[in-house]
């Protein structure tokens, strides 16, 4: 991961949202974690040029889980991979991986292609 701090885009927030909320994996996630998506810093993005970044979130010893998977596609049609990582407290990640799509393609999706795996 490269170090990079800044607040999260429009684009990631939108993501994250969309996963979270048609593809969320538990069931006790509280409700502060949701709500605070948009006060999300970026602390470091992947190196190899994709969408994926992580997010800033107070120590804690709980582990990080998946908080939503799904399937998306990117404005070139790519296919991803979209993964919310997180714990009780806070969401942790972003990650966005490769399902079927060009190298140069693992952008963000578009929301509205969101959806459960």
């Amino acid at each position: 991961m490269i170090p990079e701090r800044r607040p999260i885009t429009d684009q990631e927030r939108d993501v994250v949202v969309t996963t979270v909320q048609r593809a969320c994996v538990v069931d006790d996630l509280p409700e502060a974690v949701p709500a605070g998506i948009a006060n999300l810093e970026v602390v470091a993005r992947c190196e190899c040029g994709c969408a994926t970044v992580h997010f800033a979130a107070p120590p804690s010893a709980e582990r990080v889980r998946i908080i939503a998977d799904a399937a998306a596609r990117t404005p070139r049609g790519g296919h991803v991979g979209v993964i919310v990582w997180g714990r009780s407290d806070a969401i942790t990640g972003l990650e966005i991986y490769d399902m079927g799509t060009d190298a140069d393609d693992l952008s963000l999706p578009v929301p509205s292609t969101i959806a459960p795996l």
